[in-house]
């Protein structure tokens, strides 16, 4: 029984390398006491931290500071196989592969990485994760680029671009790039990366289509677009989520929803 959702918000950063940790405690303060609870009540539950965030230099110091401040909480910093299973879980698709008696292809899109899981009939056969995310590239509405990740700059230099922080960059440009991530996603949901841009981009190893695939389904942030909610978030989700949109019809597999998208 859920009996309090908090509103999801961006990582709060003080430069790209480090999480405001006082601002994440002050949000989760704020948070119990909306949700009329106090860390005293919580018998069991989990900091789980994920994605980009985890690479940050004061990841595990987050870890601990909400751990020790939440309950009796057990704490991680996901690998990017674990973050593939939470995403399939989380979504309600291995629940659904077993009642349907399906092999589903899961892939939660976030803001600086897909993570893929292969779901049949209710169990989780393969994980992998290629950074591919809304997030790597952040632009303002004026196409002004005000954060560029390391991904982000492999795909420019393959696509023979040069742009910086403080750029301004045109829209076509923009779309450019996320054709290139969307392709590179669509090769890896397919068979083992071989092209130059996904050997580079991708986090584990391949996953193993030994069972064939029936259907295929998104959650993360960017997953909301796919499926036609809008947003604009200054970054390059809704061009990757309309590429993304674009490029799996290829794959002639329907398309599911999960219960849970983000």
């Amino acid at each position: 029984e859920i009996i309090y959702k908090s509103p999801i918000i961006f990582t709060p950063l003080l430069d790209r390398y480090t999480i405001d940790i006082d601002a994440m405690v002050k949000f989760f303060e704020e948070e119990y006491k909306k949700a009329g609870i106090t860390p005293e009540m919580v018998e069991t539950g989990a900091v789980i931290v994920t994605g980009e965030t985890a690479k940050k230099k004061n990841a595990e110091e987050i870890v601990e500071r909400l751990s020790s401040k939440s309950g009796k909480f057990v704490s991680a910093a996901a690998g990017v196989n674990l973050e593939s299973l939470l995403g399939a879980m989380g979504s309600g698709i291995v629940a659904q592969s077993g009642f349907r008696q399906k092999n589903i292809l899961h892939v939660d899109v976030g803001g600086g990485t897909s993570n893929m899981s292969i779901a049949s009939r209710g169990q989780v056969l393969s994980t992998s994760c290629i950074n591919v995310g809304g997030r790597l590239l952040g632009i303002d509405d004026e196409f002004k680029i005000w954060r560029i990740d390391g991904p982000t700059q492999f795909v420019m230099k393959e696509l023979g671009m040069n742009y910086r922080i403080g750029d301004t960059m045109p829209e076509q440009d923009v779309r450019a790039i996320a054709r290139e991530y969307a392709k590179t996603l669509v090769e890896v949901m397919q068979g083992p990366a071989t092209s130059v841009i996904a050997k580079e981009l991708m986090m584990a190893d391949d996953l193993d289509f030994t069972i064939p695939i029936d259907e295929v389904s998104f959650s993360g942030g960017v997953a909301e677009m796919i499926y036609g909610n809008g947003g604009n978030y200054n970054d390059i989700g809704k061009y990757l989520a309309e590429e993304i949109r674009n490029q799996v019809t290829g794959l002639k597999l329907p398309i599911v929803e999960p219960e849970n998208k983000i």
